[in-house]
């Protein structure tokens, strides 16, 4: 009987050796899906990207993970060096459109929109000087005495950063007014209306409007007292290209004064004068026309000439309107000085006068001007006018005065023509943004314009090639200018803001501007960016068609 032999090994059934694997991968696989879990529990949206997740973590680790800056910048100066570390733009963060902080848990699934931060500039001013215009003949000689007849004045503008007071850049534009000769057949008919006891804050404006609706200019006597009430009038009176001249202080008969105290009173007025802005003053009208030796020397040691009148239309009376009219018309001659007063009565006789006689002296071929222009002491101002900015010259010519500017099939009022530069127009700019949704603001101490309509906006600075559009420095191929106390910006910059064509009737004098939607012709045009003269700017809009 044959003896059994102990197993060495505990017998094993298959479907236990099965059972057992499978519980060892069970084990392992539950090992890493814990593993798996401890670290990550899944993914959030960064900025639109998604970005897994581990457990605990925050903002700032989605964001490093992304790709984001969260460290706060510096503040740099315009030559890009540091100027204070830390002191530029920190980080900022929403949470399902929600804000957060940088500090803050985050959940599987949530959309992060994460600015990162970012040095900054630090703040750029612009030093604004004016200098007097240059006046031309056509032959390119300059006339005796003509500085300032134009309406227009060069700018020398320095940018400099507000800390370190480093130049990021400096522009000089010259203007040269381009002017008939006084005295030759070239010259038109002239005739000058002249203001007297202004500035009045209630009608010396609607007296400006009138003339700039007429394109007329004139010369303004006003009075030392006045000008120290109302400057931004007086300022306004020379922008727009008029004269203005010395009528006293406070309307003293100067036969009755001290040769001491007309001194003092002429220079006083002079000085109020110059402070608006008119680097010279040419005429004394004397208060009620009263004159002697002794004045006419003081006026003469002044610097300074007598200006009386050809035409006295007694508006001060107030004989009606039509009678003022007919005053005015019938002592219209060239040459001549026309007598009117702006201040500081009521003077809506005076204003209707005006309204009715300057279209009609236009009609009879009388080019309205300033007494300087009118008594050949300087040229007259064509309309013309060559701007320089570094090597490079713009010349500017106005359309034609019957112009005519619809925007979206309706005619606007304009302030001034138009002007034209090679094929580029430019326009008055709050007159064409405003009707088209644009928001129009000013800034006069550094003569700059912005533009904004919703997402889109532009900065431009008058005489400078350099605008800032969407937000994006761009070098223009024709400069915005301040003409006649006006901002005119190249209307092709304007398409990438308001979104618009345009097209221009050279037969027919019609400017016509319409949204894209119904814009009749789109052109492109080659502008230039900072990169180089050649380069063309996605800024550049439409071509002014000139036929």
């Amino acid at each position: 009987m044959d003896r059994a032999v102990a197993p060495t090994q505990p017998f094993e059934h298959p479907a236990q050796a099965l059972s057992g694997r499978l519980a060892g991968t069970c084990l392992v696989a539950a090992a890493v899906a814990l593993t798996v879990l401890f670290f990550s529990t899944g993914s959030v949206y960064v900025n639109g990207v998604r970005v897994p997740i581990g457990r605990q973590w925050s903002v700032a680790d989605c964001a490093r993970l992304a790709g984001v800056r969260i460290e706060t910048g510096d503040l740099m100066d315009v030559a890009g060096e540091v100027l204070s570390a830390g002191r530029g733009l920190p980080a900022r963060a929403w949470r399902n459109d929600e804000q957060a902080s940088l500090s803050s848990l985050v959940r599987r699934h949530d959309k992060l929109h994460i600015m990162p931060a970012r040095d900054v500039t630090e703040t750029i001013d612009d030093e604004v000087k004016y200098l007097l215009a240059t006046c031309k003949l056509p032959g390119g000689t300059r006339p005796v005495d003509a500085a300032g007849a134009a309406p227009i004045r060069s700018i020398q503008r320095v940018r400099r950063g507000r800390i370190s007071r480093k130049i990021y850049r400096s522009e000089r534009a010259d203007a040269t007014a381009i002017v008939y000769a006084a005295n030759t057949p070239s010259r038109p008919k002239c005739l000058a209306l002249t203001f007297d006891d202004g500035p009045c804050r209630e009608w010396t404006p609607k007296i400006l409007d009138a003339l700039r609706k007429h394109g007329a200019r004139a010369t303004f006597f006003v009075m030392g007292h006045a000008v120290q009430y109302s400057p931004e009038i007086a300022r306004r009176t020379v922008a727009e290209g008029h004269e203005l001249g010395n009528h006293s202080w406070l309307h003293a008969d100067y036969t009755k004064l001290s040769v001491a105290a007309a001194r003092k009173d002429l220079r006083r007025t002079s000085d109020a004068i110059n402070g608006a802005g008119q680097e010279r003053v040419r005429w004394f009208r004397p208060p009620y026309g009263e004159h002697n030796a002794r004045v006419r020397d003081v006026v003469a040691e002044a610097g300074m000439k007598i200006a009386l009148w050809d035409v006295d239309t007694r508006d001060w009376q107030r004989p009606g309107a039509e009678a003022i009219y007919r005053r005015i018309m019938k002592g219209a001659r060239d040459g001549r000085v026309i007598l009117l007063h702006d201040g500081p009565a009521k003077r809506r006789q005076t204003l209707a006068a005006l309204n009715l006689a300057v279209p009609k002296l236009k009609e009879q071929g009388y080019q309205l001007v300033t007494m300087s222009e009118a008594k050949g002491l300087v040229p007259v101002f064509g309309g013309q006018v060559v701007l320089r900015i570094a090597e490079e010259e713009y010349r500017f010519d106005p359309l034609p005065g019957d112009t005519v500017v619809e925007v979206a099939g309706k005619p606007l009022a304009m302030p001034l023509a138009p002007l034209r530069s090679g094929a580029e127009l430019l326009v008055p700019a709050r007159q064409i943004a405003e009707p088209l949704g644009a928001v129009v603001t000013y800034d006069k101490p550094g003569e700059t314009l912005t533009i904004q309509k919703g997402a889109r906006s532009a900065v431009f600075r008058l005489d400078s090639l350099f605008a800032e559009i969407n937000d994006e420095e761009v070098e223009l191929a024709v400069p915005p200018v301040l003409y006649q106390g006006r901002a005119l910006v190249p209307l092709s910059y304007l398409k990438s803001i308001l979104a618009v064509g345009c097209v221009y009737d050279a037969v027919r004098h019609v400017l016509r501007i319409a949204p894209l939607e119904s814009a009749a012709t789109e052109a492109p045009r080659p502008g230039r960016s900072p990169s180089g003269p050649t380069a063309r700017s996605p800024h550049a809009g439409f071509a002014s068609l000139i036929g």
